[in-house]
């Protein structure tokens, strides 16, 4: 018995002093919702044109909140959504494996930070790490795309949906290229650095980085079920798609339907 309370001790001060080093209350909170809000969002799938516009949509409503875990959770979505959508395919790829991996983070997460599920979290963040430095060598060639294309549909329902939320079309390419070269680089800069805590290479002077990464999983999946059912940036995504759903029906009315892009 006195071996088992010492042992007890011991990893309560281990967390306590990992907790010093990385701020890791704050770091789990974050991480589990926005990993979380990624996971369990769902791309539109509505054609190339119209997943544009709700890439940005995504983009549009991180920049009206002041929350960090549903701006990060928003922007990331926004890429994931341009993944269906740019037809370069290392980017499709990356995309693609990135929501995968990170889907595969909470399924960890569901299940209970055992060995197995551990070792299942520190994989896939390091896949989904990898597969986001690749989107990040992308992103120039991502906004020459997009450019090109939005080029192409000024004159769908697509150019009209610019002109209504930034006032002319122009303003809302400079926009739209804005997000992508400049905001949203930053937020996956963020996303990593909240993942590396999940594999960690180097950490505080006060632990391993086996031992580190254990109880820093540990701590997320506590974090995960418990802050699940109060995590507002799941709903938050749903709703900005919803209602661009909605704005795009409107303004198809009103116009022919947006031509396919190659």
């Amino acid at each position: 018995m006195q071996y088992l309370l010492e042992y007890s001790d011991w990893v309560s001060q281990r967390e306590q002093e990992i907790n010093e080093d990385w701020d890791l209350g704050d770091w789990a909170h974050l991480t589990a919702d926005v990993v979380s809000a990624v996971a369990d969002s769902v791309v539109p799938g509505s054609g190339a044109a119209l997943d544009l516009i709700h890439a940005v949509s995504y983009w549009i409503q991180s920049d009206l909140t002041q929350n960090p875990i549903e701006k990060l959770s928003l922007n990331l979505q926004g890429v994931v959504t341009l993944g269906s959508v740019v037809a370069i395919g290392a980017f499709q790829a990356a995309a693609t494996s990135f929501k995968l991996e990170i889907k595969a983070i909470t399924d960890a997460f569901k299940k209970g930070a055992n060995p197995a599920m551990i070792s299942l979290a520190k994989k896939s963040a390091s896949g989904a790490a990898s597969h986001a430095q690749k989107i990040l060598t992308l992103i120039t060639e991502v906004a020459k795309w997009v450019g090109s294309q939005l080029a192409k549909l000024k004159d769908s329902t697509l150019g009209s949906w610019l002109i209504e939320n930034f006032g002319s079309f122009k303003a809302g390419v400079d926009k739209i290229l804005n997000f992508l070269t400049v905001k949203v680089p930053s937020s996956i800069k963020q996303f990593l650095s909240l993942l590396a805590k999940l594999n960690p290479a180097a950490v505080g002077a006060n632990a391993a980085s086996g031992e580190a990464g254990e109880l820093a999983i540990k701590q997320v999946a506590k974090t995960y079920a418990a802050n699940q059912s109060a995590n507002t940036s799941v709903k938050l995504i749903s709703q900005t798609t919803q209602t661009t759903n909605q704005k795009i029906a409107q303004l198809q009315q009103k116009k022919p339907a947006t031509p396919k892009t190659t």
